[in-house]
């Protein structure tokens, strides 16, 4: 896990680094995970950075829920290293499995809704959370990107009406 993760959390250290090379290290860490994101495509430079420095790394183990369908979210996540399921709302059905720079959580993120399933952990999975209100301060100050994403969140969030294995990426909230 430490030669997986390496996050900066793991470094007690770093809190006193000076702010630019504590971006520096954030976005060597997390800037191929962010850029992935759909959402985030045509970002700035600064606010890549800004998304960078505060996800969190966590961890979640084989079998263990990363959340729940019906569950308020207030955390969306980027698969680092691992796999895990998308599960229907009864959890009857595998819908879909995510790896290695996918993401989940994101409809219920900006759209204070209930998640729509349920994504569990298969493998030992290494994923950054982040927080609705870490997103929702960075965004305030791009109020244009705030408006993009909010339609594209919306357009994902009618092509999770349709089945799971006609569109890349999915919604999953």
């Amino acid at each position: 896990m430490w030669e997986e993760r390496m996050g900066l959390e793991e470094f007690p250290f770093v809190d006193t680094l000076p702010t630019s090379l504590r971006t520096e290290i954030s976005l060597f860490l997390n800037r191929h995970t962010i850029e992935n994101v759909p959402l985030f495509i045509g970002a700035s430079e600064k606010f890549i950075e800004e998304i960078a420095m505060v996800l969190k790394p966590v961890v979640f183990m084989p079998d263990n829920y990363i959340f729940k369908a019906g569950e308020i979210g207030s955390q969306m996540y980027f698969i680092s290293r691992g796999q895990a399921e998308v599960l229907s709302a009864d959890e009857k059905k595998v819908l879909k499995t995510l790896g290695e720079g996918d993401f989940c959580g994101e409809i219920a993120l900006l759209f204070d809704q209930p998640r729509n399933a349920s994504v569990k952990a298969v493998t030992y999975c290494n994923l950054y959370q982040l927080e609705k209100e870490q997103l929702d301060k960075i965004l305030e100050r791009y109020p244009m990107l705030r408006e993009r994403i909010q339609q594209m969140a919306k357009i994902r969030m009618r092509e999770s009406n349709t089945p799971w294995e006609n569109s890349h990426p999915d919604p999953i909230g």
